[in-house]
C-alpha cells in the first residue's frame, strides 16, 4: 500500500508524517516505521518524529534501535517525555530494573506511577506494586488501563473478587476495552475452576 500510493517521500512530508501516525495508532507499526524513516529530517516535528519512530520500533520488537534513538534525544529539553518512552522500551525488553529506575525518577504522574507499579509487579514485589497502582488510580480514577493493571496486581495477590470488580469497572467506562474483557474472561474461568475443585474435594476422616 505504501509503495502503491507513493507515500513516505519528500513530496509531502507533513501528509506522510500524519499518515504514519494513523498507521501507528491502527496497530500497523511496520508500515508506520517505513514511512517515518523516509520523512525528511528537520523542522519543529523532528524530535516528535524520532520518538514516534522509536515507538514503532518498540512495537516491532526492535528494542535496541528504539533505545538508540531515544538516548540520542536526551538533553533536548523534553527529557521527561523521552525518559518515559525509553522506560517503555526497557520494560518491553524485560529490563525491568532499568525501567524502574527511569520511571521512578520521573514526576509522579498517573502514568509514571502506573509504570512503577508494573515494574514492581514484574519483579515479583506485589506489595510495592499495589501501593504504586493505588496511587495511579487515585490520580486518574476513570482510566481503564490503570484499573486493569490494578486488577492484575490484585489477582496476583489472590484477591480475585476485587480484581473482577475492577475489570468490570473498566468495562463500564470503556465497553470496547479488549484487554479488560479478556482478563475478566480468564479470571472468571480460573474462579470457576477453583470452585469446581473445592466442590470435588472429599474431607478426610480423622484416624481413630
Amino acid at each position: 500500500l505504501v509503495g502503491e500510493l507513493g507515500i513516505g517521500g519528500a513530496a509531502d512530508p507533513e501528509f506522510s508524517y500524519q499518515y504514519a501516525l494513523l498507521l501507528l495508532r491502527a496497530g500497523r507499526p511496520r508500515e508506520a516505521a517505513a514511512i517515518l524513516e523516509r520523512v525528511p529530517p528537520g523542522g519543529e516535528r523532528e524530535r516528535t518524529l524520532r520518538m514516534n519512530l522509536a515507538e514503532a520500533w518498540r512495537r516491532l520488537g526492535s528494542f535496541d534501535d528504539a533505545e538508540t534513538v531515544l538516548r540520542g534525544l536526551l538533553g533536548g529539553g523534553d527529557d521527561d517525555a523521552v525518559r518515559l518512552r525509553l522506560g517503555r522500551v526497557l520494560f518491553s525488553a524485560k529490563r525491568f530494573e532499568e525501567a524502574l529506575d527511569l520511571f521512578g525518577a520521573l514526576p509522579p504522574t498517573a502514568e509514571s506511577m502506573d509504570r512503577v507499579a508494573m515494574c514492581h509487579h514484574a519483579l515479583g514485589d506485589n506489595e510495592a506494586a499495589l501501593a504504586w497502582s493505588l496511587r495511579a488510580n487515585e490520580a486518574a480514577p476513570d482510566e481503564p488501563i490503570y484499573l486493569v493493571n490494578l486488577a492484575v496486581i490484585r489477582a496476583a495477590r489472590g484477591e480475585l473478587a476485587i480484581a473482577g470488580d475492577l475489570l468490570r469497572r473498566a468495562l463500564e467506562i470503556d465497553p470496547e476495552n479488549a484487554t479488560a474483557a479478556y482478563n475478566l474472561e480468564q479470571l472468571e474461568r480460573a474462579t470457576d475452576e477453583m470452585r469446581r475443585r473445592v466442590k470435588g474435594v472429599v474431607p478426610r476422616r480423622g484416624m481413630r
